[in-house]
C-alpha cells in the first residue's frame, strides 16, 4: 500500500524547534512526521505545509520563507529517503524515498500581490490554501480565532472569498497550482466552485453530517467539490472526526463521503503536527492502521488504492504543471 497526505504541518514544527535552540530535523524526531516514518509506511508523496501564524509574526512572508528554506534544507540533507515533487511525472514509485510536495497554508502570506503567489510557485509551492482561521484580504474563514467562540455560528453563508482572492484563484489555474479550500467559509468554498476549471481540494477536512462542526464540508459541498473531480481529505484531528479520534470514526466519514460524493473524492489529509497526540494510528508510520481497516470494513484493494493515494495522484496529474 502507498500513500499521499495532503496536509502535515511538520515543517513549521521543525522550524519553531530549531529557533528555540532544539534538535530539529526530518530524518528522525519525535514528531508525528519524519521521514523514517514515511519510509516505513511506504509513502508515495507527503505534501509538507508551510504554516505561518500571522498575527504572531513581524513579517508573515519573510517567515514563510524562512519556512521554506528549512524544507529545502531538510531535502538537500536526507537525500537518501526524500526528493521534491513538482508535478505529477517527477514521482517515483520505487520503495527507496518519498517525494515531497510544497504548500502553504494561508496564502494572506502574499501580502496583496500576485508577484509574490507567483515567486511561491517558483520556489516549488505547487498547493495554496486560502485562508486559516483569521479574517483576511483573500477570504473569510468559517473558524474565526478571534472570537470566543468557535462553533457552527461561525459558518459564513455571505461572505466568501474577496475580489483579490478570486484573482488569487483564477491566478493558481493559470500556473499549475492546486487551490485549497480547508478552512474556508461556506461561501468562500462556493466562490471557488464558481471559478474552478479545474479540480480543487479539501486538503484536510471532514464530513459535516457525520461530525457537525463548521471545518467539516456539507453534504452539498461534498458533491459539488466530486463533481468538479476534487477530492477531501480525512483530517486525523478528534475534534473533527467524533471527539474521540478514532480509525472507527475515520471510516465513518469515509462511508459517508463515498454515499454522497463517490469513491473518487476520498483522499487523506492527516493534519499530522498540527493535531494533538493520538490514540490510534499515532504517526505516520502505521498508516496500515487505516488501510487494514478499511479492508475489514469491505472496501477492495482497487478502491483502497484510490483513497490512500490514487485520487490525489490524479489531482496531481489534471492540475500541476
Amino acid at each position: 500500500m502507498r500513500y499521499i497526505d495532503m496536509h502535515c504541518d511538520t515543517i513549521t514544527r521543525l522550524l519553531t524547534m530549531e529557533t528555540a535552540g532544539q534538535e530539529a530535523n526530518l530524518r528522525k524526531n519525535n514528531l508525528h512526521v519524519d521521514l523514517e516514518k514515511l519510509h516505513a509506511s511506504k509513502y508515495l508523496v507527503q505534501n509538507f505545509a508551510i504554516f505561518t501564524p500571522v498575527k504572531q509574526v513581524e513579517d508573515p512572508l519573510v517567515y514563510a520563507l524562512k519556512a521554506i528554506d528549512k524544507y529545502y534544507r531538510e531535502i538537500e540533507a536526507n537525500g537518501d529517503l526524500v526528493y521534491p515533487v513538482y508535478k505529477a511525472e517527477d514521482i517515483k514509485t520505487d520503495d527507496k524515498r518519498t517525494g515531497a510536495l510544497l504548500t502553504v497554508e494561508d496564502v494572506s502570506i502574499i501580502k496583496g500581490d500576485l508577484a509574490n503567489l507567483r515567486n511561491l510557485y517558483r520556489l516549488g509551492v505547487r498547493m495554496v490554501g486560502l485562508t486559516w482561521n483569521y479574517i483576511t484580504n483573500i477570504g473569510y474563514p468559517n473558524i474565526d480565532m478571534e472570537k470566543e467562540d468557535h462553533t457552527m455560528q461561525d459558518i459564513q453563508h455571505e461572505k466568501g472569498i474577496t475580489a483579490f482572492g478570486k484573482e488569487v484563484v483564477e491566478e493558481c489555474q493559470r500556473l499549475g497550482m492546486i487551490v485549497d479550500v480547508s478552512h474556508l467559509s461556506d461561501k468562500g468554498f462556493w466562490d471557488v466552485y464558481d471559478l474552478a476549471q479545474k479540480p480543487f481540494v479539501a486538503s484536510h477536512s471532514n464530513a459535516r453530517a457525520v461530525h457537525n462542526v463548521a471545518r467539516n464540508l456539507s453534504d452539498e459541498m461534498i458533491k459539488a467539490l466530486s463533481s468538479k473531480g476534487g477530492v477531501m481529505g480525512i483530517n486525523f484531528c478528534d475534534e473533527f472526526l467524533s471527539n474521540d479520534g478514532s480509525v472507527n470514526a475515520m471510516v465513518n466519514h469515509i462511508d459517508h463521503i463515498v454515499e454522497v460524493g463517490g469513491i473518487d473524492c476520498v483522499g487523506l489529509g492527516s493534519d499530522f503536527d498540527g493535531i494533538g497526540d493520538r490514540k490510534e494510528l499515532k504517526d505516520a508510520g502505521q498508516m496500515e492502521v487505516l488501510a487494514t481497516a478499511l479492508k475489514e470494513h469491505g472496501y477492495s484493494s482497487k478502491d483502497i488504492n484510490k483513497m490512500m493515494y490514487g485520487n490525489v495522484l490524479r489531482v496531481y496529474e489534471e492540475v500541476l504543471k
